[in-house]
Parts: C-alpha cells; structure tokens; sequence
C-alpha cells in the first residue's frame, strides 16, 4: 500500500494526496491498534493453514505508516537504494523484513533494529499527552509531548511528526521528533499561548495525541471550521474521535460540534470521515434517549445539507449518511416517499442498490405495511444477483422473530454462508441497533462458530463475521457475554480472540463496561 500510493498518486495531481493517505490508513489501523486486540505487524506463523488469521488492518494500514516513517528516517533515495540492494541479494530466494532492515542500517546512523523491534515487531498503539509550558526562567514557551503508553515489551516509539499551532486563524507547521519519554517543541514568539496544538499533523503521525485542555476547548467552541487548511482539520477530526473514545469529550459533545461543523466542511476527504463518524457515534455511543432526542435535529441537518449542494459526490454522500440515521416519524416518512418515488430530491439519481437499501431500512424500522415494500422491491429489481442477494436477506428484513431465528440457525450450516458478503450484510440487520435488544440471543451462538468460520471461510470471514454480529450491540449485557466467552476458553486460538477483541472495541468502550477507559 506504501508502494502502491507512490506509483498511482502522480496520475491524480488534483487530488491532496497527505490528506488522503492519512485518511486511507489512520483510521482503520486505530480500530484495531487501540483495541485490546492489538498486535505486531510482524507475527510468527506455527503452520501455513493459519496463514489467513494474520490479516488486518494492522497489516494493511498501520504498516504503510510506519514505512512512512522508515522512509522519513533514511530518506527516499537511501530508501531507494536498499529496496534495490534487497531485491538484489535474495532475488529467486527467500527473505525477511530484518534482512531489509539490516541493509538499510548499513546506511544510517539512526538505530534501525531498535525503532523496528517497537514498531514492526511489537504491538499496541502510541499514546501521547500535549501540553503548552511556559519556561520563564529560559524567556520561552514550549510544547511538551509526553509519552504515556510504551509498547508491549516497554519500548518508546520514536517518530517524525509535526506540531500544528493554530493563533487567530494562522497557523504554522514545526517538523519534530518524538523520543523517549519526553519531547520539547519551541513555539515561536508569534505563536505564543497558541489557541490550539495539534501534535499529529504529519500524514505520517501515529498514535492518540492527547489534547491539552485549552485546545480541547478551542476546538469544541465550534471553532475547527475557521482553520483553512483540510490536512490540519483531518488530523483534528481523528485526534477528536481519539479523545471521545477515551472519554476526554462526551459523546454529545462530539454530536454538536459536527452539527456545527459539518455544513462548512468542503473537503471530500474529510466530509466522508465525519459522517462516517457520526453514523458510529450516534448508534454506537448515544444512548437510545439521546438518539431520540437528539436525531430529528441531526436529520434535518442532513437533509437540508443533500437539498441544497450541487456537489453530486457530497450529495450521495449525505443521503446515505440520512437514510441510515432516519428514526422520527417526519424522517421515515421521508424514507417511504423516497422508496415509492413520490418524493425526489433533485439531481439525486438513486441506483437500484439505493432503493434496495432503503427497503431494508425500511423493514428494521418496522414501518407499517412492510410486507409489502419487501415484495415490491424484491420485483422490482432487474439484476439477477441483486435479486438473489435481497431474497437471500428478506429472512432477517423480517418482523417475525421466529423467522430471523431460523434464519440464523441455517448459518450453522457452511453451505449456507458460501456467499460470505451476502451472510455479513443479513447480520448486519439481524444485529441492527434497533434489534440489538431481541438479537442478544444470537452473539454466543455466533462466536461459538468463530473457529468454523475460520477453517470454513475466506480469510477476511472471521473478522467480518464477529464485527457484523457486534456492531449493533451497545448494553453491558452484550459486553458480558463476549468477556464471559473469552474468560471461559483460556486455550481459545489467540489469533481468534484478537479478532474477536478488535470486533468488541466500541461496544466495550460504550457500554460502560469500564475496561477500556483511560
């Protein structure tokens, strides 16, 4: 994926390449690096059939960055030569990432094979706090970043970053590097008692940077919109997800400054990030009467946004994000006309896939006459695979209980879960938050299957099977029975766990459970 993005992105000059790539990794390699699934990036591997449990977004998206931050300490062209002196020495034979890292330390004066024991060949995630110190006695004031997590084996993880300081409405960019316990950022005169630090304003950054207090402040004052620059409210907007997650904001407080935000946000990049933020916080992290309280303003903030922009990409983008957090009467109803075509929303071209997905909305809302639209989308549908697909989830679309219970009985057969897409997506709804009550029943079951999932399925199944069957749960009861599971199987696959712990991340730390607060 590192490679990847050098040979592509020359081909897209118009598109902001640093934001991209931060947006494209970061994200996805914290859902899994901030769980207490987390693992290295370089794995043992006791027996080729297991080969497939090693896949993750670890792999996929943590490791880009750190090649990012390998490639920052050597420089490109060293990085260059090596790769070629690598490919060189082994060609037609077999390798290792330390006979990489051996070449490229020939080179340098940095300690390789120390920075790769902490971050290829150890796990977890960085975690910093920032702070703003005044220094009287020296005339000057500073940033400190002061680490507060080591990683598994006790090692700090050294790293480039950037220190963003935001002062009306300026800002300015510093180069740092992170190391050891402690790291000191001059503020230049101007910028002093900054209105905002960032530590993580690199693409390259990794790891939660905690904010200081007055930043915190800053930002939830509805103030991120001032700041001009996409790269900077990107990293802003994780390092926010980062403090809600850790509880150092609320999640309401997250809600409203997206509410305020969202509307200006022009950047494709970072508008599509924070919806899909707000989608996991409003089903994830509010609780029912919140969501009731709270949703009708969310949704009209929604659907105003998709009425009035001409942005074809930003309007599908905030329909999507409506037709999934739609729960008032007013919302659905809206839902209904759009589905029977008695309402359009102009330059909206919606795809049989769309109204497909609004049928199935539909049904876990329970709206009157269900049935109904069911059948009528099910005819209408032109596709022959679309069709399948929609007959196959109509079971779990379902208001019968029975009905849904027998569907998920059938999944213990692996003949039934051949097409593995289909199955994630029927327990999508089967888990939705708006069942999540009645689908407790279905998580003990479903993780007694994990071990069958993995020698039955593709590699990828076992992940997306656990992570359909949790995301919709919320209550500590549901927390308990995957705490209870994994407490009962001492011996249990440790790979499987992991994934089950990487799957289980949100609803641990939403259902107030307490175990991953920090």
């Amino acid at each position: 994926n590192f490679m990847a993005a050098k040979i592509v992105n020359p081909t897209f000059p118009e598109v902001d390449h640093q934001l991209r790539f931060l947006m494209a990794h970061q994200p996805a390699a914290y859902s899994e690096d901030r769980s207490l699934g987390s693992h290295p990036i370089q794995q043992p591997l006791e027996n080729l059939k297991d080969a497939g449990t090693l896949y993750g977004r670890i792999i996929y998206q943590k490791a880009p960055v750190v090649m990012m931050q390998l490639e920052e300490i050597v420089g490109e062209q060293s990085l260059r030569e090596g790769l070629r002196k690598y490919l060189h020495a082994f060609s037609f034979g077999n390798a290792a990432w330390d006979d990489l890292i051996r070449i490229l330390d020939d080179g340098t004066a940095e300690d390789l094979r120390s920075w790769s024991t902490a971050w290829v060949k150890q796990g977890g995630m960085p975690s910093y706090q920032t702070r703003v110190v005044d220094q009287k006695e020296e005339g000057r004031q500073i940033v400190e970043i002061v680490s507060t997590r080591r990683s598994d084996e006790g090692q700090e993880w050294d790293q480039k970053t950037q220190v963003v300081l935001v002062k009306d409405k300026k800002y300015v960019e510093i180069d740092a590097k992170i190391g050891g316990r402690k790291t000191e950022v001059n503020i230049p005169t101007s910028f002093k008692n900054p209105d905002f630090v960032l530590a993580n304003g690199w693409e390259g950054s990794y790891g939660y940077f905690g904010l200081d207090e007055a930043s915190r402040a800053f930002l939830l004052a509805f103030n991120l919109s001032t700041i001009d620059q996409p790269q900077i409210r990107g990293a802003a907007w994780l390092t926010l997800q980062e403090e809600m997650l850790r509880k150092k904001i609320a999640p309401e407080q997250l809600l409203n400054l997206i509410m305020s935000s969202l509307p200006e946000e022009k950047e494709p990049l970072n508008y599509q990030y924070v919806l899909g933020v707000l989608d996991n916080l409003y089903w994830q992290f509010l609780t029912p009467d919140q969501r009731e309280r709270l949703g009708p303003s969310v949704e009209n903030l929604l659907w105003e946004d998709l009425w009035s922009t001409r942005d074809d990409k930003r309007k599908i983008a905030f329909f999507r994000a409506y037709r999934s957090i739609a729960i008032s009467a007013a919302g659905v109803d809206r839902l209904v006309r759009l589905w029977s075509e008695d309402l359009e929303i102009p330059n909206l071209s919606l795809s049989e896939f769309d109204f497909t997905e609004i049928a199935s909305e539909l049904a876990v809302r329970e709206v009157v006459g269900i049935d109904t639209i069911l059948t009528q989308q099910l005819e209408r549908i032109q596709n022959s695979d679309s069709r399948k697909r929609f007959a196959f989830l109509l079971p779990v679309l379902s208001s019968d209980p029975v009905v849904r219970d027998t569907f998920f009985e059938s999944l213990k057969k692996a003949e039934n879960r051949h097409y593995e897409p289909w199955v994630g997506a029927a327990l999508s709804y089967l888990h939705h938050p708006l069942r999540s009550a009645s689908a407790v029943r279905y998580i003990l079951p479903g993780l007694e299957l994990m071990e069958e999932i993995q020698e039955t399925g593709d590699i990828f199944f076992p992940k997306r099977w656990i992570s359909a069957i949790l995301n919709g749960h919320q209550s500590p009861e549901a927390a308990e029975i995957v705490l209870q599971f994994l407490a009962n199987r001492p011996d249990y696959p440790y790979r499987l766990k992991n994934k089950i712990l990487q799957a289980s991340d949100d609803l641990l730390r939403s259902s107030s459970t307490g175990m991953l607060e920090e």
